[in-house]
Parts: C-alpha cells; structure tokens; sequence
C-alpha cells in the first residue's frame, strides 16, 4: 500500500487554515505531505532503502517509476527515474 496525499493542509498554525496559499508564503504543512509506504515482511523492496529515503524528500513523481518496477514493468520513460524504495530481485 502506498499512500501520498494529494496537497497539504494548514489546521490553524499561525492563524492559517485550509490549503492553497501561493507556493511563496505558505507555511510548510501545505508543502509537506505525508507518505506511507506499507507491505508485509515477504516482498521484495529493500527495508535499507526504504530507511534510507525516510529522510530524503520525494515528489508525487515518484509514484509510477516506484510501481513499474515493484511489478517488474520495464519502460524507457522511467528507466532511470528516482523511487520511494529499491525492489531486491
């Protein structure tokens, strides 16, 4: 199961609400996203890399390069695409 949320949202700090101030002055809960990356023990993505990207930030880019290849989907267009986590073979 991969979740990422679609946007960020401001729940009252600093007196913001909701979501969709300019990308120049919003506060970092609209830039910032959550991202969960949930599998049981037996597949095959690598928990070191998956560790790894813990602290890196990612885009919603991601998300197809990550399932083309967890799914063994070979294409051009995302062969050397980053991901959310490697798939050990």
């Amino acid at each position: 199961m991969v979740y990422i949320s679609d946007h960020g949202e401001s729940l009252g700090e600093n007196n913001i609400y909701l979501h969709g101030l300019p990308y120049s002055i919003a506060p970092n809960a609209q830039k910032q996203v959550p991202l969960i990356v949930w599998s049981p023990a037996s597949n095959r993505i690598s928990s070191e890399s998956l560790t790894s990207m813990s602290t890196q930030p990612v885009s919603h880019d991601f998300i197809t390069p990550t399932l083309l290849r967890f799914f063994d989907i070979t294409t051009d267009e995302v062969a050397s695409a980053p991901t959310f986590f490697k798939v050990a073979n």
